[in-house]
């Protein structure tokens, strides 16, 4: 809900000329993020490094992945974008 309500606040209130640019470079990151993920969630071993109680998120996975590490990796990467540009319009 984070990562969606700080969207909303670049397309609506800070009408962000980069977010176009930050799309592609984030999809382009998933590649890696998959590959990392999926080693610690299990995909390629039989024990995982990192464990997810489907109790406590939705329980919607892509291979051994949560939705929610998505969300979690888009929004800490557009944080991140948004502080380096208002340091630099400084």
């Amino acid at each position: 809900m984070l990562a969606a309500a700080f969207l909303g606040f670049h397309c609506f209130y800070l009408h962000s000329a980069y977010l176009g640019r930050f799309y592609i470079a984030y999809l382009i990151m998933l590649v890696p993020f998959f590959v990392v993920n999926s080693v610690l969630t299990g995909s390629w071993s039989e024990e995982a490094i990192v464990w997810y109680n489907d109790k406590e998120n939705l329980g919607i996975r892509w291979g051994t992945i949560p939705l929610e590490d998505v969300g979690y990796g888009l929004l800490l990467m557009l944080i991140n974008l948004t502080i380096y540009k208002a340091q630099q319009e400084r």
